[in-house]
This record gives C-alpha cells, sequence and structure tokens, in this order.
C-alpha cells in the first residue's frame, strides 16, 4: 500500500495551490505563520525562511484588527470552513487576488489554521481580455456605418448594430433582439433572406459579396452588398449566421448613371459618325467638282491669261486641295472608336516597314535619317497603330530645322506598359504648348509656314486612347522634341 504520510507530503509538496498554517492561539505573534508549501512562496515572492515564524500580516496590505480576527476564529470553530476572496500584497508591493478556503485542523494536539490559496491573477487577465474584446466589438457594433448582425438557428436575431437597428426603424438595437427579418421587411424579402440562412445552417457554405436590393420597412428601396457566414461555436457546431450588409446604394445609382452616360455617348459618337459621313460626302461631291473645274481652268489657260488670273487659279485649287484633306481627316477622328479593327497581335517592326513605305517620298525629298529600337509585339489595333507612326514621324519631318533630319524610334518596358518614344532633332516648341498641340484644329505655326489640317496629333492622342494608353510630349525650342506614348503589354479591353 501506499503510505498515506507520503502522499499528502507529496500533494503539499506539488501543489500549485498555496498551502499555510497558521496559529491562531501563539501569545507572542498574531496568527503566525507555521508551514508552508513552495506554491505560497512564488505566488507572494517569498522564500521560505522569510514566512515561516512571520504574522499572517506579512500577506496583508496591513495588521487587521484584532476583534476581526477573533471574529473570524469563532466562525471557523462554530460553521466551519469556508471559502472567500481576499488581496495579498506581493513582496514587490504588487497586489495578488486569491480565492482562499479556511478551515481548522488539529495537528500533535495543536489548532492550527490550515489556508489553501488559490491564484486569481489569470483570471483577471481573462476578465480583463474580455473586456477587451467586449468593448472592441461593442465600438464596432455602436460606430460602424455597415449593418451587422447575429441570428439564430431560427434567423431570430442575436445582436444587431446600431446601423442596422436604424435600418430596421427599431428604436435601438435592443429592440431587434428575438425577432426576424418578418417582423421588418416586406415578406418577400425576408423570406428570400430566411432561404439564404438556412442553406448557410445546412450547407456550412457561406454567401460573399451578394448585390441585392432591399424594400425597407418605410417603403424606400436601396441596395446592400452583403456577405453572410455560418456563426459556429467552440467546437465547430454552427449555431446561426452572421452577416454584414453594407449601403451602395450611391455607389448604385453612380453606375446606372455612367451606363446611361455611356448610351448616350454611344449614340452620340454614332451621330457623330454618321454626320461626319454625310458632311464629307454632301461637301467632296461638290468640292470635286470645283476642284476639277478649277485644274480645267489652270490646264487650258495657265499662260494664256495675265499672271494674277494664273496667281488666283493656283491659290483656289491649293485651298481645293487643302479643304479635301481637312474633311478627310475629321472623318478619320471621327471613326478612330467606331471603325477600329480588333485587337489582335501585331508585330511593331512590321508596321514600322509600312509606315517607312508609305513616307518613302518624304524621308527621301528631306534626306531623313530614321532609326529605331528593336520593336515587339503588342496586342493592337495594325492599321490604327501604322497611322500612329506615319502622323508622328511625318510630324517630325515636317518640323525640321535646319540640320539634316534625326529621328530616333526608342522602346522602354515601364512596369506594365511598352513606352515608345519618337525623337527627332526638329525646331522643338515652347513647353507651355505640350497639351494644346494635341487638341483638334490647334496648331502652333501658321498654314503658309507650316502645311496641315491641325488634326494629326488629335489623331494620335485618340488612337492611344483606345488602346489604354496615354500620350505626351517634351520640347525645347531650337532642340528638337520627343513625343512619348504608353501601350499596356497585357491584353487591353477596347
Amino acid at each position: 500500500m501506499i503510505d498515506s504520510k507520503e502522499c499528502s507530503r507529496v500533494l503539499f509538496d506539488r501543489s500549485t495551490d498555496g498551502i499555510l498554517f497558521i496559529d491562531p492561539n501563539d501569545s507572542n505573534i498574531s496568527w503566525p505563520i507555521v508551514e508552508c508549501n513552495e506554491a505560497i512562496c512564488r505566488m507572494n515572492g517569498y522564500t521560505r525562511d522569510e514566512i515561516i515564524g512571520q504574522s499572517i500580516d506579512i500577506l496583508h496590505q496591513g495588521p487587521e484588527d484584532p476583534a476581526k480576527r477573533a471574529a473570524y476564529l469563532d466562525r471557523l470553530r462554530h460553521e466551519g470552513p469556508f471559502i472567500g476572496e481576499a488581496l495579498h500584497q506581493r513582496k514587490d508591493g504588487t497586489l495578488l487576488r486569491i480565492r482562499y478556503s479556511a478551515s481548522l485542523v488539529t495537528l500533535k494536539g495543536r489548532e492550527l489554521v490550515m489556508g489553501i490559496d488559490h491564484d486569481l491573477t489569470w483570471l483577471e487577465q481573462l476578465e480583463a481580455s474580455l473586456n477587451h474584446e467586449r468593448d472592441l466589438l461593442d465600438t464596432l457594433m455602436d460606430n460602424s456605418p455597415d449593418h451587422i448582425y447575429f441570428k439564430d438557428l431560427e434567423s431570430r436575431f442575436l445582436r444587431i448594430s446600431q446601423a442596422h437597428a436604424g435600418i430596421l426603424g427599431a428604436a435601438g438595437p435592443s429592440d431587434a433582439i428575438g425577432k426576424t427579418d418578418f417582423d421588418f421587411f416586406a415578406r418577400v424579402h425576408a423570406q428570400e433572406a430566411y432561404e439564404d440562412e438556412q442553406k448557410i445552417i445546412q450547407t456550412g457554405q457561406p454567401m460573399v459579396g451578394i448585390v441585392e436590393k432591399n424594400v425597407l420597412p418605410d417603403g424606400r428601396s436601396s441596395w446592400v452588398s452583403t456577405t453572410k457566414l455560418p456563426l459556429r461555436d467552440k467546437d465547430g457546431e454552427i449555431i446561426g449566421t452572421f452577416g454584414i450588409s453594407r449601403d451602395i446604394t450611391t455607389l448604385k445609382q453612380a453606375e446606372e448613371e455612367l451606363q446611361q452616360l455611356a448610351e448616350r455617348l454611344e449614340r452620340s459618337n454614332k451621330e457623330l459618325e454618321e454626320y461626319a459621313r454625310i458632311a464629307s460626302h454632301d461637301l467632296q461631291e461638290p468640292l470635286r467638282m470645283i476642284s476639277g473645274y478649277l485644274q480645267l481652268l489652270q490646264r487650258r489657260y495657265k499662260g494664256r491669261l495675265d499672271s494674277d488670273a494664273d496667281e488666283f487659279i493656283e491659290y483656289a485649287v491649293d485651298g481645293a486641295n487643302r479643304l479635301k484633306r481637312l474633311i478627310n481627316d475629321i472623318l478619320s477622328y471621327s471613326r478612330i472608336e467606331t471603325r477600329g479593327y480588333k485587337f489582335e497581335q501585331v508585330n511593331c517592326e512590321r508596321v514600322l516597314r509600312h509606315t517607312l513605305a508609305t513616307l518613302k517620298i518624304l524621308v527621301e525629298a528631306n534626306n531623313a535619317v530614321i532609326t529605331h529600337d528593336p520593336l515587339p509585339t503588342i496586342m493592337a489595333d495594325g492599321k490604327q497603330l501604322e497611322q500612329l507612326f506615319q502622323n508622328l514621324l511625318d510630324n517630325a519631318i515636317k518640323f525640321r530645322g535646319e540640320q539634316r533630319p534625326q529621328i530616333h524610334i526608342g522602346l522602354e518596358r515601364k512596369g506594365e506598359e511598352w513606352l515608345f518614344f519618337v525623337r527627332d532633332n526638329g525646331i522643338g516648341f515652347e513647353p507651355q504648348y505640350r497639351d494644346l498641340i494635341f487638341s483638334i484644329f490647334q496648331r502652333l505655326h501658321s498654314k503658309v509656314q507650316y502645311a496641315g489640317t491641325g488634326i494629326g496629333l488629335a489623331i494620335c492622342k485618340r488612337i492611344v486612347a483606345r488602346h489604354g494608353g496615354a500620350i505626351w510630349a517634351e520640347s525645347q525650342p531650337g532642340k528638337g522634341a520627343t513625343f512619348y506614348f504608353t501601350i499596356p503589354i497585357a491584353p487591353q479591353a477596347e
């Protein structure tokens, strides 16, 4: 058999609770501690030698009233053991909250008080942590603009946020406890919510980011984005649901307005294209006749009339030709969005070769030198990309300086975009005009100095925008200009 005395000693020595014996009848010291275990020493920060023989007051915040202590002993003798809570003061001055049990025992004919102390510090910490978590939840529920709610297995409200109480028309969150959506919303909406929540309870699968229209108790409607999840206990069992709904009515209204704007813009673009087509047809028909007869006059009567007449006819022919180019450029500008080809893999090297072939006469006439970096294959409208290069190169040659035109087409990768640039050594322009030059019909020079319609760079801007990029220019007078544009590397939706 196991020795009971040995068991008692092991229990005394190994217990995590503090155990001490006090002599209440000592005439020299008020209630001295005659024995204690290591746990009581650790809890209070003393060594065993510092405690044994000392008054129990060493563990208190000061000496207790002798009358109170006598009543305490009398209670033990007549009522038996009891349990209570007290504060001990550790050796370092900090306070220790304990739950104790006290009883009278007799050892070797000596009446002693046995105390067993249980440290409640962990409980205080737990309570503080729980209070902190509760305060955080209260702050969230009271101040969040989102509608937050917890429901039981029958979809009855367990707790709701202040914002959700406002939507329900309840006086406060507590007024909704125990009620359901059927008490507040139209039956159709309440039934849908109930079925969704029962499905979550049965399957354990959440519903995330569901956009739905609510009919509020006051008859107003609103749009919300709702996420609902299963509510589980500490064992993982589903005990209800909880959800968060965010009012997106303003966002939905903005989306609807944007959709309406897009539809109006699409109609406007179609009307603009139709107007441009009709206008170009109606204008070009008499223009061809005017141009034809002017050229006929020029051929038949050049040199047969006086010099003023020849000059006037030449001006008229030139004006007719410029008007024809202007009409064609306006038509091209109006068709960038509506008449473009679908995006596909386009080899920019091949596009540039086609462009240079088109500009061959202009390049040779100006003795221009055009170089380029290796160019990539990108998702683009090949025809519009060729028009983009053609307009920029034509621009670089047109605004040449006294030197031989030197033009370089460069390329850099910038994150998820290709950065193209066309750099020349031409006349350049003042930096304050770098945005103006991309506006339609905006020119920095007269038609006499440099021919053109003032639409070329505006067309470039629309082409780049259709490809999801941006275009800009940098320049200084007399130091050439560099035109930059970006094209996304990833396939871009039109």
